[in-house]
């Protein structure tokens, strides 16, 4: 299925990592919303007070419920420099349900696998072991959980390796 969006705002990321937040919005809701000065679409002003803002607080309810809702991708540097995108193109993307377990050396989990690579993440959060530790172990970990090894040993072993390059 290919879904069409319009790129209505790129930020780096909030927590300072080398990525992009692109924000996508469907061009029907562009459309509805106007055109602002810019020509892109209009967004919500800066409010002078926090009485100003309770003020026009059902106007922007409002707006989000009529279509101001985006969906947001997060690119790393390398590819949103590859895509050149900026702010008002439009864009397509995808929706592939895989026929197989293995696309192009990419390892794909079901839903089930894909509930216990949350747990384990969770695991691991849970003892302060962050993605910036544990990332290096993805593949190693997504293969473990598709061979069934039980999750509590994947994260122990995810601790035992992490303390062991430290």
């Amino acid at each position: 299925m290919r879904k069409e969006y319009v790129v209505v705002r790129i930020d780096a990321a909030p927590d300072g990592s080398p990525h992009v937040l692109v924000a996508l919005s469907d061009p029907k809701d562009v459309k509805d919303r106007g055109q602002g000065r810019s020509g892109g679409p209009q967004m919500m002003g800066n409010f002078g007070s926090m009485e100003d803002m309770m003020k026009n607080i059902n106007k922007i309810f409002t707006s989000q419920m009529m279509g101001g809702f985006t969906t947001t991708l997060k690119l790393n540097i390398k590819e949103y420099n590859n895509s050149g995108i900026k702010v008002g193109d439009k864009i397509y993307l995808d929706m592939i349900k895989p026929e197989s377990e293995i696309i192009s050396n990419e390892l794909i989990l079901s839903p089930d696998q894909m509930q216990k690579y949350e747990s384990v993440i969770s695991m691991l959060s849970d003892v302060g072991i962050g993605p910036s530790e544990w990332s290096f172990m993805r593949n190693e970990i997504l293969i473990m959980i598709n061979n069934g090894v039980p999750l509590n040993e994947i994260a122990d072993t995810v601790q035992r390796k992490i303390k062991h390059s430290n």
